[in-house]
Order: C-alpha cells, then structure tokens, then sequence
C-alpha cells in the first residue's frame, strides 16, 4: 500500500502526519542522542562523587600519619633486623639466660635448632630446659612473652616430682623472628616523622 504525499493530504491528515513524525522524530533524538548523554552524565556524577569519597579518606589518613608514626616508633624496638645466624642465636640464648635469672628459674641446656626462612622473616629456634617452682616457671614465661626479642612459645612441657609437687622441671621450644634486611622498608619511621 502506497501512502500519499503530503500535498495530497487533506489539512488535517497533514497535520497528523507532521506531528507523528515529529513525535518519531523526538523520541528517535532521545533514544539515540540524549539517553546515552543523560545516562553517561550520571555514571560520571557518581564516578565524581566515589572519587571524592576517596580523597576525603585519604586527607583523613594523611592526617593521621603522625599517629601512625607514633605508633610505628612505639613498635618499633620489637623490629629488628636478622644479622648472622650465630649471632643472632647468641643474642636469643643471652636474652632467655637473663630472663632466666630475672624469673629464678635454674637453666639446664640451650640448644640452638635449625633457622627457618619465612619471607621475609628468618626465624631462630631454641630448645630451653629449665627448672624452678611454679610461680618461678610462670614469671619466666611472662618475662619470655613479652621480651623485646618477640619469642613465641612453640611448645611447653611440664613435669613435677612427686616429693615436691610445687618443684618443676620444663622444656620449651622457642622461636624468634628477624626481618631479612633486603625486606626492611627503606623509610624507618622516625625518619618518616621527620620529614
């Protein structure tokens, strides 16, 4: 079916027609052109505003680096880094030797066990024989936990005679970590306070 032009239209079925495709025309315009505009300049508006969520967040952080320093430097004599293996287990056996003798327990043998490579941490291990009282025992694994050396009690074993329930003889696997020195950060954090 053929449709007429617009001159042989009467008045009125002109007029339908230039509004019809007028109408087509206008939704045509919004269904490709304004649409897309419309739903892109949201998308960005929302973008804009988890952008500056972000920012505000990280002015509040940066605001509170100096706590964090503060923090970092308070933690920071627990850090250390690993030197020579030998060393480093003579420092452990010094430290348990001086807690030790700080509890009043009587130390048999410290025995070095093999060190471990835990990226980015070497971990040293001794095995500590030791015998004391009860509240003797108990202040020397109080003094090793919270050592500055940061000992970790692996295993614990406790035995008692039977004459003297009160007198024990123990044995302690003990472990320490040390950063590696290639995986310490190269800003120490006073140096970072500093600047």
């Amino acid at each position: 079916m053929k449709l007429p032009s617009l001159a042989q239209m009467s008045r009125r079925e002109r007029a339908m027609a230039i509004t019809g495709m007028a109408v087509v025309g206008l939704v045509l315009i919004d269904r490709v052109i304004l649409a897309p505009w419309w739903y892109h300049l949201h998308a960005l508006e929302r973008d804009i505003q988890t952008l500056e969520g972000e920012i505000r967040t990280q002015h509040t952080l940066l605001s509170r680096t100096g706590d964090v320093v503060g923090v970092l430097d308070e933690y920071g004599r627990y850090l250390r880094t690993a030197g020579n293996t030998e060393t480093e287990l003579a420092s452990l056996i010094r430290e348990v030797q001086a807690l030790g003798a700080k509890s009043g327990v009587t130390l048999g043998a410290i025995t070095p066990q093999e060190t471990t490579l835990a990226d980015p941490y070497q971990v040293f291990a001794l095995e500590v024989q030791y015998e004391g009282r009860l509240q003797q025992a108990v202040h020397f694994l109080h003094l090793l936990e919270g050592s500055t050396m940061v000992f970790k009690i692996e295993r614990a074993t406790w035995e008692h005679e039977d004459k003297d329930v009160d007198q024990l003889q123990g044995t302690l696997r003990l472990t320490s970590a040390a950063m590696d020195p290639a995986a310490m950060p190269l800003v120490k954090p006073a140096e970072a306070s500093a600047s």
